[in-house]
């Protein structure tokens, strides 16, 4: 069995100062052996924070056809993704061994598709501008391993980096590689660079889980507006986790079907990618976005948001039905007008009084039903004098309550005569009270006014005002 290229080559590159991390065969990605199949290693950049360890080397040389990858940061890469221009792509090498330095670290892949290797002076973020590409931090590339177009080893014509120590490597920093990318895009023809959603930011990128689910319907009427014209590898993979984020396993499909429309596509390597797909974070409001800003106006009867139950029947399907009425149905006959009809006799002499008097209740009300019960804690009874007047009211609102106060047993047995039959306590705090609420008149106002407090006021007064006011006090 031949040894990997792990095992061949990883321990030279650590000692000669790269950060390396395992490639999973057949690949350009990073990958990890795990119960006997290679799986996705989503975590690999947390080997861009520490240099790598023998003991790493050891295991991933044990791993089977294990490939080398390089972790950006410490170094910066060069990569020319021209195919069908070997003199563009030879032409653009040039011009960064005239800015940057004659570096001896060439790889070819798939020629003429290039990648030089540099020197940072500093960490910085990776720049892209299709079909160039300076590959740096939170980036890796593979240097070592079968190239899996090709399925053959990766090459450098000159030196390759197990040769190479980083120190001796040219210098570039973050604003010679910007100024670099400017002026080497100005070398490709416009039909030589893919059309790119990179540029473009979605806002909301935090969308709480509902905004991601969508339907089929929709998103292949939304994925119409934005067509796979040969997009660029980052758009292409984009589109592909917002379709599995929003149709899960459901869109492959659709998936399949919209990169069918790219002259380049390979269907392979379009299941591969949708198998590796692990959405967290986009779906079908990605979609929906850049549709729309394509001009897509979904129709008014689509369903957008998948993760809310289909019903066939509108909530509103029945408040809808009864406003469909025509034109005969409106004129509906308008309700008859109500009169109020007061009989005669006792009932109707007694509904013009109430009606007639019936007043608002007054701060006297409030004073007289507190005097009261201050009165009766005293188990002082009622004067013989105020009775009359207070027993004509008490006849008048029997019956009606609108609140409790309590009395003195005295009180209540003795100080209101008259009744056909010995109330009950709840009977007589019920005529107290509905009798206070009653006498709501300027003359218990005057005698209210005239308090300091409901303790102040005392019951003469308030039985002058009652028979002041009373019908029948004059009389008995």
């Amino acid at each position: 069995m031949t040894a990997s290229f792990m095992a061949q080559l990883g321990s030279r590159l650590i000692a000669n100062g790269y950060t390396i991390l395992p490639i999973a065969p057949g690949t350009k990605k990073p990958g990890r052996y795990q119960r006997g199949v290679w799986v996705d290693y989503p975590e690999w950049n947390r080997h861009a924070e520490r240099p790598t360890t023998e003991v790493e080397v050891a295991t991933w040389s044990g791993w089977p056809d294990c490939g080398i990858g390089i972790v950006g940061g410490g170094v910066a890469a060069i990569d020319i993704d021209i195919l069908s221009d070997p003199d563009l792509a030879l032409q653009i090498e040039q011009l960064a061994r005239t800015r940057f330095g004659d570096t001896p670290a060439l790889r070819i892949g798939r020629a003429p598709k290039r990648l030089l290797v540099y020197r940072t002076r500093a960490p910085f973020r990776g720049i892209r501008r299709a079909p160039l590409e300076v590959l740096c931090l939170g980036q890796q590339f593979v240097a070592y391993a079968n190239h899996p177009d090709t399925g053959q080893p990766y090459a450098w014509p000159e030196e390759g980096l197990a040769e190479l120590d980083l120190e001796s490597l040219p210098v570039i920093d973050a604003d010679m590689a910007a100024a670099f990318m400017e002026e080497a895009l100005e070398l490709v023809p416009p039909e030589l660079r893919p059309a790119s959603l990179a540029t473009l930011t979605v806002a909301g990128a935090s969308v709480s889980g509902h905004a991601q689910i969508g339907t089929i319907e929709a998103v292949r009427s939304a994925l119409i507006h934005i067509p796979n014209t040969d997009l660029d590898y980052d758009s292409w993979v984009r589109i592909g986790m917002a379709i599995k984020g929003s149709l899960g396993e459901a869109g492959k499909e659709v998936f399949s079907d919209w990169s069918d429309q790219a002259s380049k596509n390979d269907p392979a390597i379009t299941e591969k990618a949708w198998g590796s797909f692990r959405p967290e974070r986009i779906g079908a409001g990605t979609i929906y976005h850049l549709a729309m800003e394509r001009g897509w106006k979904p129709d008014p009867g689509m369903v957008l948001d998948g993760s809310q139950p289909i019903d066939e029947c509108h909530p509103a399907s029945g408040l809808l039905a009864r406003l469909d009425v025509t034109a005969d149905a409106e004129a509906v006959t308008a309700p008859a007008s109500f009169n109020l009809t007061i009989p005669g006799g006792l009932v109707g002499k007694l509904t013009d009084y109430m009606l007639s008097t019936a007043r608002p209740a007054s701060a006297a009300v409030v004073a007289w039903r507190q005097s009261l019960r201050d009165r009766g804690a005293d188990g002082a009874p009622l004067p013989h004098r105020e009775q009359p007047a207070l027993q004509s009211l008490c006849r008048r609102h029997r019956g009606q309550r609108i609140g409790q106060e309590p009395l003195a047993r005295d009180h209540q047995r003795g100080a209101v005569r008259g009744w056909p039959r010995e109330p009950s306590r709840r009977q007589q705090d019920r005529v107290w009270c509905r009798a206070a609420d009653g006498l709501a008149s300027p003359a218990l106002q005057s005698c209210s006014r005239s308090t300091s407090s409901a303790c102040s006021c005392r019951l003469p007064q308030i039985a002058n005002a009652v028979r002041a006011i009373s019908p029948r006090s004059s009389t008995t």
